[in-house]
């Protein structure tokens, strides 16, 4: 009866030390949730990754392993300088907001985007992605992650992209 206790306590204590914290304090401003039309537009254009190159309406780079692409876009103007000429565009505000829209590479495929925040520093902005890791097995191969998020107007500063993996 002891052994099957001690065994029994030895599998919850390896059970517990096992599991990961996947919790991360958002500090920042997180992005709005946006209206119905955009929302359903992004779902509809911009895939959340690729690995056989840019499957969106978006005029992104070819981007190398390590590289990420974003555009901060404040006006119509700049949203329409995005995308093919062809493509019906949702309606946003932007006297109230600004959609930031970009790429990034890494080395493979299991990830998933579980958040993302700006940090506005004292002389640039801060764009805070975090990539949850998928269960099971995924290829080494590059995959090209796409994000997008609505924002409260930020101010014009330079914005840098950083990325966490928990």
């Amino acid at each position: 009866m002891k052994r099957r206790t001690l065994l029994l306590f030895i599998l919850a204590a390896l059970s517990i030390s096992c599991n990961r914290d996947d919790s991360i304090d958002n500090e920042g401003v997180l992005p709005i949730e946006p209206p119905q039309e955009v929302k359903a537009f992004f779902n509809g254009h911009l895939p959340s990754y690729s690995t056989t190159g840019n499957k969106s309406v978006f005029n992104f780079s070819e981007i190398e392993y390590g590289d990420s692409e974003c555009f901060v876009v404040n006006s119509d103007e700049d949203f329409k300088a995005i995308v093919n000429p062809e493509t019906l565009l949702p309606h946003v505000d932007f006297e109230k907001y600004t959609l930031v829209v970009g790429q990034h590479s890494m080395s493979n495929p299991g990830f998933v985007l579980f958040s993302q925040s700006i940090i506005d520093l004292e002389d640039k902005i801060n764009l805070c992605l975090t990539y949850k890791s998928l269960d099971g097995a995924s290829s080494d191969q590059l995959a090209v992650y796409y994000f997008w998020g609505l924002y409260n107007k930020l101010p014009e500063k330079p914005l840098s992209l950083k990325i966490n993996r928990i």
